[in-house]
């Protein structure tokens, strides 16, 4: 009975310290001018450009914010639409199910009924990673950001 009381109480440690990263970087946490360079393709030579990576098979570029302290305060990654399920599957595969599932109907220029499809997971500091399918007419977005982010652009 006391190994069950242990493993439990070990799954939900692991469940409060439940943080995001985006090939290495993680959310909240410093990250080097090399680490950004090797993970995530982005440059800092005193601002930090676009860069360009694989995430689980797909080409994106990706931009990186810092908060007042150098700490990783925000990571968006672009891609082309079409690969959405691609990398959704990867998040699900390594975060498990969303938190929350949004669909908004879309209608194009062309008159096409499109859905607009955002996951969302959240842990429990209030960071947030997200995915959607159409951030755009030709690309989707995957973005993580910290609690102190969202209420930043909240603000605005």
């Amino acid at each position: 009975m006391r190994f069950h009381t242990v493993v439990l109480a070990a799954i939900c440690l692991s469940g409060s310290a439940f943080g995001f990263d985006l090939k290495g970087v993680e959310l909240g946490k410093f990250a080097s001018h090399e680490q950004l360079r090797g993970a995530l393709g982005v440059v800092c030579i005193g601002k930090c450009g676009p860069g360009r990576v694989i995430i689980a098979g797909v080409e994106c570029t990706t931009a990186v914010a810092f908060d007042d302290e150098k700490k990783v305060d925000e990571i968006v990654a672009v891609f082309g639409l079409q690969n959405f399920e691609v990398i959704n599957t990867a998040l699900m595969h390594k975060y498990g199910l969303p938190t929350k599932t949004l669909t908004t109907p879309i209608i194009t220029a062309g008159g096409n009924h499109l859905t607009g499809v955002t996951n969302v997971w959240s842990d429990n500091a209030g960071n947030v990673l997200s995915i959607e399918n159409y951030s755009d007419a030709t690309h989707g977005r995957l973005m993580l950001a910290t609690q102190a982010r969202i209420e930043l652009m909240a603000s605005r």
